[in-house]
């Protein structure tokens, strides 16, 4: 067993544990904010986790690193500055535009 495995098992476990703890904390009104928030960390720490894991197997690029690197930044300041912008009454259609675009990306690399 090599050094790198008990860490890859640790991102894990933590990203679901958080994960878990944010879906818990969305029931009350008080807490969704802070909950959000842990989710969002658990989301980070299981791309991060995926990426590592398949660091050692399949070898990713450079060139995929850049990509990754530089969508996820474009696509988290797009969701920031909409969260921010939008009012509260509008977050289901928005939701729903998000939802759309993740189906919408997942389509065009399959054609690709």
């Amino acid at each position: 067993m090599t050094f790198i495995a008990p860490v890859k098992f640790a991102i894990d476990l933590l990203a679901v544990l958080l994960l878990a703890l944010g879906i818990k904390g969305l029931s009350k009104v008080r807490s969704a904010r802070e909950a959000n928030r842990l989710a969002a960390i658990a989301m980070i720490l299981a791309a991060f986790g995926v990426l590592l894991n398949s660091q050692g197997t399949i070898g990713i690029s450079i060139n995929s690193w850049i990509w990754i690197i530089c969508g996820t930044l474009i696509g988290g300041l797009l969701g920031v500055l909409t969260a921010k912008r939008v009012p509260m009454t509008a977050m289901p259609e928005i939701v729903a535009l998000f939802n759309g675009c993740g189906g919408m990306s997942s389509l065009w690399w399959r054609w690709v």
